[in-house]
């Protein structure tokens, strides 16, 4: 993000196991709902073995699916990320 909007947004990544999570950070929008930023899981990228990645995206629900515009298993990270920051049918950024 870039540095004039860090007080509006902000994106942090986690790691759990083989897992890369990316989440959206915002600030509170009221004071009712007390001091702490929202956090909202964004994407994972998902370690399946032999180096390949998945690209996915939480479904209303919050259950992870692949990402339709992404190819099944990759190794090209940048790839998946270049995905993940064009977002072509607003799975990611909404």
């Amino acid at each position: 993000m870039p540095v004039e909007h860090e007080d509006e947004v902000r994106v942090e990544v986690g790691v759990r196991g083989a897992n890369v999570t990316v989440f959206e950070r915002r600030p509170p929008w009221c004071e009712e709902v007390g001091p702490e930023w929202s956090r909202r899981p964004v994407a994972q990228l998902r370690h399946t073995g032999a180096g390949f990645w998945l690209l996915l995206w939480p479904n209303r629900r919050g259950r992870w699916e692949r990402y339709p515009l992404a190819p099944d298993a990759t190794r090209d990270l940048d790839g998946l990320l270049g995905e993940l920051d064009e977002d072509g049918i607003c799975a990611f950024w909404g």
